[in-house]
């Protein structure tokens, strides 16, 4: 086996009215867009993302997502890693990382689609610097407990400063904006 996270598998029912329902919770106007930002590229063979897939190589395109408001508040979605825990990516974009570091500093919210380095490492990265932005985050237990191979340990300080988000389903963050508790690929996905 290529990979193996421990994980069993999930099925779930994507309710859109559900969801629907749940962004209109939090009052107010939802972001009015979405800006990308690409930190790495890794070649890696299909085959590690696809059971019985080729051998043939494909790009993982390391991303972060950031939410914007009219009123130019903020939110992140991921925050990929920094060089240093990016030890197999084939490029790193130093400019795209310092652009979500400074991002991650203004953030309305911080919040990764699971505990993995590759959407948690800058976070973890930024922290150690600078504990206080963990208090930007909105992470579960299950992201902030993952296993130290997966992402590098967190500081004492910045775990001091976290407050966990503990919730099943689905759970609105902003107006407009869902979480969707799906744990399958990691524990808190």
């Amino acid at each position: 086996m290529f990979y193996d996270n421990g994980s069993t598998e999930q099925t779930y029912a994507i309710d859109l009215a559900g969801i629907r329902a749940e962004a209109g919770r939090v009052e107010g106007p939802s972001p009015e867009r979405i800006e990308v930002e690409i930190v790495s590229h890794q070649s890696a063979p299909e085959i590690a993302m696809v059971t019985g897939a080729s051998w043939t190589g494909v790009d993982l395109v390391r991303t972060s997502y950031r939410l914007v408001w009219a009123n130019s508040d903020a939110g992140i979605i991921d925050t990929t890693y920094d060089r240093a825990t990016a030890t197999q990516a084939d490029s790193f974009d130093d400019d795209a990382f310092s652009r979500i570091t400074q991002a991650m500093r203004s953030a309305r919210f911080i919040v990764v689609t699971h505990e993995h380095s590759d959407h948690l490492g800058g976070l973890i990265s930024l922290a150690r610097t600078d504990p206080s932005i963990a208090t930007r985050a909105l992470l579960t237990p299950e992201q902030v407990a993952s296993p130290e191979d997966a992402t590098p340990p967190w500081s004492p300080d910045a775990l001091q400063h976290l407050s966990l988000v503990r919730y099943a389903g689905y759970r609105a963050i902003a107006p407009g904006v869902v979480l969707i508790k799906a744990p399958g690929h990691t524990p808190g996905s």
